[in-house]
């Protein structure tokens, strides 16, 4: 019987290792700032990310996920750099944002400045499956009846940063999630109303009032203390779940 590696574990080795590199540029975001791709999850969540708790480690399924997801903001990366941008033009690709009054730090996929007009576009990426991408895009009856608006409000996070950084009023910028299909290479752009920066000043702000005096995640309590979850759907998925125990409810 032979002892060879399975391809899966090679790839498996692979990604565990990707997965140490990006762990420790987490690590090197100070303690107590919180990461813009967060904007509309579970305060506990947010909590936990901003002291760097320990996480309950991916399957293998979902480390594969996240890599397709990485390798299409790569494709996306490369083809922005390699683009013959016209000259009234200026982009940003991965650039970062910081929003100090927030505590907010954070790296937008893409923003297009037009010089001339004084607007801009934020631009943020998003992979789903075939099954996502019909509640999304599917017959309107078979849509998703109350989709979840974290994806917005990130958007809306790093419109914030890049606003204060240029001095550009939120009016003048829209908002864009381009979307891709993993099963088909489908994609489609959505545009997304200005409105969700505004919100995403909000969610922050709620936020930071919340967690202001928080010194230990067990004063975050599930179900009781606001914001914990933002969605029920959190707890189930999430990568403090062993720390943070929430109770069922009733």
């Amino acid at each position: 019987m032979s002892s060879f590696p399975s391809p899966m574990q090679v790839l498996e080795h692979y990604l565990d290792g990707i997965q140490e590199t990006e762990n420790v540029i987490r690590s090197q975001r100070p303690i107590g700032k919180y990461s813009a791709s967060s904007a509309g999850k579970c305060f506990k969540q947010v909590y936990y990310q901003s002291i760097q708790a320990e996480r309950t480690p991916f399957e293998f399924r979902v480390k594969a996920l996240l890599r397709d997801g990485t390798l299409f903001h790569k494709d996306m990366e490369d083809a922005s750099h390699n683009y013959v941008w016209p000259d009234n033009i200026k982009i940003l690709v991965e650039h970062n944002i910081s929003l100090e009054e927030l505590n907010v730090l954070g790296r937008l996929d893409l923003a297009m400045l037009d010089e001339n007009t004084g607007y801009a576009r934020v631009i943020d990426y998003k992979t789903v499956n075939a099954w996502k991408w019909r509640l999304k895009f599917g017959l309107k009856k078979n849509r998703d009846k109350k989709p979840s608006k974290m994806y917005e409000l990130q958007l809306g996070t790093y419109a914030l940063g890049l606003a204060k950084e240029y001095e550009i009023p939120n009016a003048n910028i829209e908002l864009e999630l381009l979307w891709k299909n993993k099963d088909t290479s489908g994609m489609k752009p959505e545009i997304i109303d200005s409105i969700f920066i505004e919100l995403a000043d909000y969610y922050w702000q709620d936020l930071n009032e919340a967690l202001e005096e928080i010194t230990s995640p067990d004063e975050l309590v599930p179900h009781e203390t606001f914001g914990v979850p933002m969605e029920e759907w959190e707890c189930k998925y999430c990568a403090y779940s062993t720390q943070c125990k929430p109770k069922r409810r009733e």
